[in-house]
C-alpha cells in the first residue's frame, strides 16, 4: 500500500506486482464515497503592501508586514471553523516566516507554536496533543505554524481550519496539506475550512488542478472547472474565490507552460512504468492523466513524441505516414467533430461505406442527425484536402503536396484507394491511427450534450478558426488575413464572427473594435473598418434570413491562444445599424458600422462573468 506509486526518482515499483493495481482511490472519489469530511475552500487575494502585491519572491519583511498579519487574522475569524473552537494549521514558505508569524500571533492573543524539520518527533507529537486538547486546557494551541513537515504521514482528525500562506508549487503537495484536515471525527459530523491567500504566483493554475482532481493539464478544461465553481465537486464541499483571486488564477492558466519537455517525458515514463509498455493516447485517457493532445501540440503527433524517446520500441514510419498523422491530429481528429473519426474507422474495417450507414452510426452515438455537407467536409479533411501549405510559393492541399489520395466519394458513400492499403501496411501506422481515432471520438463525446448542440457546434466548447470553417463545410481553410473578425461564406450561407473581448493596449487602432456584451442576450458588435451601411457585408447582416447562419465565437483575450468559445447563433437587430468613425492610427478616421446582435440563447452566467470581467492584478 502506498500513497505515492509514481516515484519522483523515476523508479518503477509496478513491475514488482506484474503491473496489477488491486485498488486505487483519489481525493474526489474519497469525498464522493464519504470517506473524508467535506471542505469549504476560500481563495482570497493576498495583501498589497505599499501598492505592490506580496508575491512569490517577496522579501521577508513584506511577508511579515503588520498589515498582512492583520489580514490573515481577519480572514481566519471571518470564515471561521467547524464548532467555533479553532484547531488550525498554517503553512508558510520558510521556517523564519513561520517562527516570526507565530511570535506575532501570540503577541496578539493567539496561542500558537512554530514547527520545522529541525524539531524532534517528540516535539511534534506534543504540539499535536496541545492542538487537539480541550479549550480550557492551559496548554491548548489554536494554531501550529509550519512549512512542509505535515504534508503527509501524520493524522490530526481535530484540525478544522487550514491557512495557506505560500505559493502552490505542486498539486500533490496541495492535496497532501489539504488532507491534514479531512480526517473524519468519530461521533459527529465535521467540515474543514481552507483559506488560501493567493498572490501573483506563477503556479496559481495548480490550485484548480488540485481542488478538482484534474490531471489532464488541459487549460480549457481547467478554465471550465474554475468557472463551474462548486458544481465540479462531489458532496457538500464548496469552492469560493474573490474576483481578483480568480482573475489571478485565470492569468496563471493562460501563461502556464504546461508543455515543458521534462514534464511531458516524466508523465509518459510514469505511465509506461504503470502499464508495463509504451503508452498510447487512450492509455492517458483511461488512467485519467494528462490530456494526450499536449503531446500532439509539442511534437505534431503522438507518434512523433513516442518515437523520439522510445526509438527501440516504436517502429519507424515513413515521412508521408508521419505527415498524415500530424495533419489529422490537428485537423479533423482533434475532438471538435465526430464525422471524420467515423469515416476513417469504417474505411479501416472495409473498403467501402455508405453515407446512410455513417448517418446511422452518428445518430447512435449522438441521438442527432448530421448532414451530407458535413460528410463532404469530413472527406476533404481526412483526404488532406482542407489544410494547405506553401509549396513553390503557392498554397496547395497537404494531400497534394505529399502525393496522397487515399479516399474518394463513390456511389452514395466513400471508398478507400490503393494509397490507403499501402500506408496501412507500414509497421505501426495502423495502431497509431486507430489510437488517434479512438481519442478523437472520446474527446468529442466526453462533453457532448444534445441540449448544447447547434448544427455541428457545441455551445461553450472552444474552436479554432480552422475548426469553424471545416465544420461549416468550407472547401479549404481560408487565409487568416482574409478572415479577420469575420468571413461571409459561399452563397452567403453562413458567417462566423470572431471576437477577442479584451483587446491588448498596443493593438492597432484600426482593429480596436469596442465589441461588448450589453447583457447575456445581446452584444454591440462592430464590422471591419472602411465599411459603410452600403457595403456588401453590411447589407448581408441587414438582410440575413433564418437559413443564413451568423455564429458568434468569443475569447476573453489573446492569452487564450487561437481558440474561441462558441456562444451560439446570433441575429442582427433591425434599426440598430449605425455608421460611425474610428481612429486609423495616423491621426485620421475610418468608417465602421456597429449593430446589435441578439443571441439565440442567453450566455450561461459563469462564462458570461468570466468573459466580461476585466481586473488589474
Amino acid at each position: 500500500m502506498t500513497a505515492t506509486p509514481e516515484r519522483t526518482d523515476g523508479g518503477d515499483i509496478f513491475r514488482y506486482f506484474d503491473y496489477n493495481i488491486a485498488y486505487e482511490i483519489r481525493l474526489q472519489q474519497a469525498l464522493e464515497e464519504g470517506l473524508l469530511c467535506p471542505f469549504h475552500y476560500f481563495g482570497v487575494t493576498d495583501l498589497t503592501v505599499n501598492g505592490e502585491a506580496v508575491a512569490e519572491l517577496s522579501d521577508f519583511k513584506r511577508l511579515l508586514a503588520p498589515e498582512r498579519v492583520s489580514r490573515v487574522i481577519e480572514k481566519a475569524e471571518f470564515y471561521g471553523c467547524d464548532g467555533g473552537i479553532v484547531r488550525g494549521l498554517i503553512f508558510c514558505s520558510r521556517n523564519e516566516e513561520a517562527e516570526a508569524l507565530s511570535v506575532e500571533m501570540n503577541r496578539r492573543g493567539y496561542r500558537t507554536c512554530a514547527l520545522s524539520g529541525q524539531d524532534s518527533e517528540l516535539a511534534r507529537e506534543v504540539a499535536i496533543l496541545r492542538l487537539e486538547s480541550e479549550p480550557d486546557d492551559p496548554g491548548k494551541l489554536d494554531y501550529i505554524v509550519t512549512v512542509d513537515i505535515f504534508n503527509e504521514g501524520v493524522d490530526i482528525p481535530q484540525v478544522n481550519q487550514i491557512i495557506l500562506l505560500r505559493p502552490t508549487q505542486s498539486a500533490i503537495v496541495f492535496v497532501q496539506q489539504l488532507g491534514r484536515g479531512l480526517r473524519k471525527l468519530q461521533g459527529r459530523e465535521k467540515y474543514l475550512t481552507v483559506i488560501d491567500f493567493i498572490g501573483s504566483y506563477t503556479n496559481n493554475y495548480l490550485i484548480p488542478i488540485a481542488l478538482y482532481g484534474d490531471r489532464s493539464y488541459d487549460k480549457d478544461r481547467v478554465r471550465r472547472l474554475l468557472v463551474s465553481g462548486s458544481n465540479g465537486l462531489p458532496g457538500t464541499s464548496t469552492i469560493n474565490f474573490d474576483l481578483l483571486a480568480k482573475e489571478r488564477i485565470f492569468e496563471s492558466i493562460n501563461s502556464a507552460r504546461t508543455l515543458l519537455a521534462k514534464d511531458l517525458r516524466a508523465d509518459f515514463n510514469a505511465l509506461k512504468n504503470r502499464i508495463g509498455r509504451v503508452p498510447m493516447m487512450m492509455d492517458f485517457v483511461m488512467h485519467d492523466l494528462r490530456d494526450p493532445m499536449a503531446y500532439i501540440v509539442y511534437a505534431k503527433s503522438f507518434y512523433g513524441f513516442a518515437r523520439s524517446i522510445e526509438a527501440d520500441l516504436v517502429p519507424s514510419i515513413s515521412s508521408r505516414g508521419q505527415k498524415v498523422l500530424e495533419t489529422l491530429s490537428r485537423d479533423g481528429l482533434n475532438g471538435k467533430s465526430l464525422e471524420e473519426a467515423l469515416l476513417l474507422k469504417a474505411l479501416i474495417e472495409r473498403p467501402y461505406i455508405l453515407t446512410s450507414e455513417l448517418n446511422a452510426q452518428y445518430t447512435e452515438k449522438t441521438k442527432l442527425r448530421t448532414s451530407d455537407i458535413r460528410w463532404t467536409s469530413a472527406y476533404r479533411s481526412v483526404n488532406l484536402r482542407f489544410l494547405r501549405e506553401n509549396v513553390g510559393n503557392r498554397l496547395v492541399p497537404i494531400g497534394e503536396a505529399i502525393g496522397l489520395n487515399w479516399i474518394e466519394p463513390r456511389d452514395s458513400g466513400f471508398a478507400r484507394l490503393s494509397h490507403f492499403e499501402e500506408i496501412l501496411r507500414e509497421p505501426g501506422f495502423e495502431s497509431f491511427l486507430r489510437d488517434l481515432l479512438d481519442y478523437a471520438s472520446f474527446k468529442f463525446l466526453e462533453t457532448f450534450s444534445v441540449e448544447n448542440e447547434k448544427s455541428g457546434f457545441q455551445r461553450y466548447r472552444k474552436y479554432s478558426r480552422s475548426d469553424v470553417f471545416r465544420i461549416l463545410g468550407a472547401e479549404e481553410n481560408p487565409i487568416a488575413q482574409n478572415v479577420g473578425g469575420y468571413l461571409i461564406g459561399p452563397n452567403k450561407a453562413w458567417c462566423p464572427l470572431f471576437v477577442t473581448y479584451h483587446k491588448e493596449e498596443d493593438i492597432s487602432a484600426t482593429v480596436r473594435y469596442e465589441d461588448e456584451f450589453l447583457n447575456p442576450s445581446q452584444m454591440k458588435w462592430f464590422t471591419k473598418s472602411n465599411r459603410t451601411e452600403a457595403s456588401p457585408d453590411v447589407q448581408f447582416f441587414k438582410t440575413a434570413e433564418s437559413h443564413q447562419r451568423v455564429l458568434l465565437f468569443v475569447q476573453k483575450n489573446n492569452d487564450e491562444g487561437i481558440e474561441f468559445y462558441y456562444m451560439g447563433d446570433v441575429s442582427p437587430v433591425p434599426d440598430t445599424f449605425e455608421q460611425t468613425l474610428m481612429p486609423d492610427g495616423n491621426g485620421g478616421h475610418k468608417s465602421v458600422v456597429h449593430m446589435m446582435l441578439t443571441l439565440d440563447q442567453p450566455v450561461e452566467d459563469a462564462l458570461y462573468r468570466y468573459i466580461t470581467t476585466r481586473l488589474s492584478s
